[in-house]
């Protein structure tokens, strides 16, 4: 391209610089030659015409022959061209270069003829006297009669009639090249002149289409490509601030997208998603792949969904439906559907966008819910059906005896302490979720914590004939709500005491490793079948529900124990240990304040 543009400004001047000094070059040679040729013409035509008065006596008539000879001699010597005069018949009356008789007849040259014809004669031809190239011219001698009684000739050589043109042509030659060179040269100037800021300019433009539209081209000095260069960066900043203006929209649209719990699906009329953001790509399983091209029905294999497109791209009123959803990880989905056309700058329908909304999870915790008010009002309604039953008894009936009176109350009270064991465990794991109320934090020593939560079941231990264990650090402190961690290890402790079976252990160890402290209750049991694990923190989820309801549990104790430490940053797990029992673990990230509540 560099080449091409120097070449396309410089060689059409070079050629028409060259057309027309070449032109003014033949010209000039063909004018010098022809002033040269006249200039000696008429020196050659006065020459002849003085040697024709010249070879006529005082009387008018023709010398003798030897004065002839001796006037052409002198004449020669003069002027050093040759003289030679011939009679009418052709005869060779005197020459100066020539012996008059070895000479041939002239009546046959072209000059001699046209002398005597016309008056004056012209000729240039090679001499054969001579034996070189010679140019004549002869004039008649008139005699007293006025016939001809002689004709002159001058002749001069070709070489010396050239000679006087060759010097002048070499001058012209040498100022011709004078000016063919400062012409090229000024030409090649001013082609680079304009082909280097114009190079600048296809580079800086090429920069600008690869994208570094902060670069300006340089102003040259050339006025009309300044002017371009101007309009050019003047267009460059334009274009910069729009392509900013379109990349801060663009990274506002995918911060929005990238933000939002919704998921955004678009697609052009052919059905190909156009545009899908990180929260569509979750909900419909699409992993990382690119599916940004491909139709929906291949990058989402679901009827349901593709119904809901078919029916909104014929329907102007947007459209919705809950769809049900089986992904590649074959996990069931619900979610919320809605579409509606979108039009593209001249109000021609371009596709279909699609708003998707997870209910999953709504759906989950509506089932929780039910669940939950199943749960409770399954677990009231025993202890509220024996206190009624019970109190009806006495009201309607009085016992025959005391004691049955008074096992009767027992029993009241019994299930009236089930109610408030479970009335206070949904009171604290209310007040656990709440994600607005506060954690009241401060300094738990391990060994005292322990040591309360096994005080607090000693009475429970001894009356289950179990042992408590304790295994301590010497001295450990960290941030805590000591009161519900307390509660955790009593519930996990009480239940140890219940399902480990009379005349065993249960032991209650601390640990710190790696900025975590665990704490363990290892009972001697008979474990928990790993088909129950996922279950076992559940509200009321019971591992045997008949005997778990005798012993006094509410089947809240595990998941407050879950809540209690979850809100401490913890996670709590259980294992079956190899040689029969099983060990619930409490592990908390000592290095880390507890937060508020979550839910």
């Amino acid at each position: 391209m560099k080449r091409n543009l120097f070449w396309a400004l410089f060689g059409p001047q070079f050629i028409i610089l060259l057309a027309c000094i070449l032109s003014l070059a033949a010209y000039a040679w063909r004018g010098n030659r022809r002033a040269v040729s006249a200039g000696w013409l008429h020196v050659l035509e006065s020459q002849a015409s003085l040697a024709a008065r010249l070879v006529l006596d005082g009387n008018g008539a023709l010398k003798s022959p030897a004065d002839l000879e001796a006037l052409c001699a002198q004449l020669f010597r003069e002027t050093g061209q040759r003289v030679t005069v011939v009679a009418p018949d052709g005869r060779v009356m005197a020459d100066s270069e020539a012996r008059s008789e070895s000479m041939l007849l002239h009546a046959d040259r072209p000059e001699i003829l046209d002398a005597l014809r016309t008056g004056t004669g012209h000729s240039e031809r090679f001499s054969t006297t001579l034996r070189q190239m010679m140019h004549y011219v002869a004039r008649p001698v008139a005699g007293p009669a006025g016939m001809p009684v002689a004709v002159v000739r001058v002749a001069v050589a070709r070489q010396a009639f050239d000679a006087p043109f060759r010097r002048s042509m070499r001058f012209f030659s040498l100022l011709l090249t004078l000016i063919v060179v400062s012409s090229v040269g000024l030409s090649y100037f001013f082609s680079r002149r304009v082909t280097r800021p114009v190079r600048a300019m296809l580079a800086g433009l090429r920069r600008i289409g690869a994208g570094d539209l902060a670069h300006r081209l340089p102003h040259p000095r050339i006025h009309h490509l300044s002017a371009l260069t101007h309009a050019i960066n003047e267009t460059g900043e334009r274009l910069e601030q729009q392509v900013r203006q379109l990349a801060d929209e663009r990274a506002l649209r995918e911060s929005i997208l990238a933000g939002m719990r919704e998921g955004v699906l678009a697609l052009d009329r052919e059905r190909r998603i156009v545009l899908v953001n990180q929260a569509a790509r979750n909900l419909l399983q699409l992993g990382t792949r690119p599916v940004e091209g491909e139709t929906l029905d291949l990058a989402v294999p679901c009827a349901e969904l593709l119904a809901l497109a078919d029916a909104a791209a014929t329907d102007p009123a947007p459209l919705a439906a809950d769809i049900r959803f089986h992904g590649p990880r074959q996990q069931p989905i619900q979610f919320w559907a809605g579409a509606s056309r979108w039009c593209g700058a001249d109000g021609s329908h371009d596709g279909l966008l699609m708003i998707l909304s997870d209910l999953t999870h709504l759906r989950r915790l509506e089932q929780v819910r039910r669940d939950f008010v199943a749960n409770v009002s399954h677990e009231l309604r025993t202890p509220v059906t024996s206190i009624k039953g019970f109190a009806e008894t006495l009201l309607d009936t009085a016992p025959a005896d005391e004691a049955t009176r008074r096992r009767f109350l027992q029993i009241i009270l019994k299930q009236t302490a089930q109610l408030e064991t479970i009335l206070s465990d949904m009171l604290l794991l209310a007040r656990l979720e709440d994600a607005g109320s506060e954690l009241a934090v401060e300094p738990v020593d391990v060994r005292r914590l322990i040591g309360q939560s096994c005080e607090l079941c000693e009475s429970r231990a001894a009356a289950h004939q179990v042992t408590l264990k304790q295994e301590t650090p010497e001295a450990f402190t960290f941030p805590g709500h000591a009161h519900l961690l307390e509660q955790a290890l009593v519930n996990l402790i009480d239940n140890a005491i219940k399902y480990g079976g009379a005349g065993r252990t249960v032991t209650v160890r601390a640990a710190a490793r790696n900025q975590t402290l665990r704490l363990t209750v290892q009972d001697q049991g008979p474990g928990i079948d790993p088909a129950q694990s996922e279950r076992i923190f559940e509200r009321f989820y019971r591992l045997d529900a008949g005997r778990s309801r005798d012993r006094g549990g509410s089947g809240l104790g595990l998941a407050v124990v879950k809540h209690v430490v979850r809100v401490h940053h913890g996670t709590a797990s259980f294992e079956n240990l190899p040689a029969g029992g099983c060990a619930f673990h409490i592990d908390l990230p000592v290095g880390l304040p507890p937060a508020e509540p979550q839910t």
